[in-house]
């Protein structure tokens, strides 16, 4: 237990000597995360768990809840942030006014424009993007979900002439 402990001080980045009281928000619920990760639970719920967070520690606790997951963790997660949505849930259910509209693939979702409006959902600018390329420049850009693949078809095509 003091080993994985250890291994997730360092995998955070967290000082292992102060009192959570003393840190900030946003390494508080790295503490928090940390404390689960730790106990390699079968399930974890997560709300929210990139509020507050800069870029580096919402990248640190993705790509934590990404290894969980690929090591067979069950990971429900609730998140407005529809980029990290986008960028790391397979699955979604969207819903709005208490009720649940639909659920599926996250890219097929965000790609429902009616689903969106009616959930008052913004979908990340890529899928917009994807959608747009893949009508008016290639059908190779349809489904893309993010901006990597948008850049690697590009010079794809660039490269092809």
């Amino acid at each position: 237990a003091l080993r994985r402990a250890q291994l997730v001080i360092d995998r955070f980045g967290l000082p292992a000597d102060e009192a959570p009281f003393s840190l900030s928000r946003g390494q508080r619920q790295m503490v928090a995360l940390a404390s689960v990760v730790v106990v390699e639970p079968k399930i974890v719920v997560l709300d929210e768990p990139t509020s507050g967070l800069d870029y580096r520690e919402c990248m640190t606790v993705m790509e934590t809840v990404r290894t969980m997951a690929e090591r067979g963790c069950a990971v429900i997660m609730v998140c407005h942030d529809m980029e990290v949505v986008s960028d790391f849930a397979e699955r979604i259910v969207v819903m709005a006014d208490g009720r649940i509209l639909d659920r599926g693939r996250t890219h097929e979702l965000f790609s429902n424009i009616e689903l969106m409006q009616h959930a008052y959902v913004e979908p990340p600018q890529v899928i917009e993007l994807s959608r747009r390329l893949a009508s008016s420049v290639s059908p190779a850009f349809a489904q893309v979900s993010e901006v990597t693949d948008v850049v690697r078809i590009t010079k794809e095509m660039v490269h092809r002439g």
